[in-house]
């Protein structure tokens, strides 16, 4: 467990991608396609083995992907495969105003920590990266929650105030915060 403000001291970066995942249309896009795939392997002929092998492959992979539960889900898998529910919203270069917002939020953060007695959805993302955009680290964000997780799975802890005003940023940013 660190603060909000340690991880920002420990954290270089060159520049900060923003994504949201876990929601909208991307989401259900699965549960849509494996209903086609049923229903297509429903009208075909039982001697057509060929289409019906591959599309028995398809449907176990769209299944696999709709069994990942909403608290499951991170930015990037094991294997390191962006979720097929993220899409990036910003990138913010270091030496940029939004940069600076952001600075002065986790510097600033303190004050109680709130803990949520709920699991945490992560929907938001910031990732870090160097100058030649290789990743460094992901913080995950549940403004549901009041939650955030690096991808080195450690708690990063803020309290309320810094939740508002980063939602408020990220809402800025483009990010669909509801």
């Amino acid at each position: 467990m660190i603060t909000a403000t340690e991880f920002w001291t420990q954290q270089p970066f060159h520049q900060i991608v923003t994504y949201s995942f876990n929601r909208g249309p991307k989401l259900a896009a699965p549960h849509n396609a494996a209903d086609q795939v049923l229903a297509e392997l429903a009208t075909l002929p039982p001697t057509d083995h060929l289409r019906r092998f591959k599309l028995k492959r398809q449907l176990r992979e769209l299944q696999a992907e709709k069994e990942i539960g909403a608290t499951q889900r991170r930015l990037f898998n094991a294997q390191g495969t962006l979720d097929s529910t993220a899409e990036q919203i910003a990138a913010i270069e270091q030496n940029s105003v939004p940069a600076e917002q952001l600075s002065q939020l986790f510097q600033r953060a303190g004050g109680e920590v709130v803990y949520a007695m709920c699991l945490p959805v992560f929907r938001d993302a910031l990732v870090f990266n160097d100058a030649q955009g290789r990743l460094l680290r992901v913080l995950h964000v549940c403004f549901e929650c009041l939650y955030m997780e690096a991808s080195d799975k450690l708690n990063v802890e803020a309290d309320i105030l810094f939740y508002s005003q980063l939602r408020g940023l990220l809402t800025q940013l483009g990010h669909p915060i509801t």
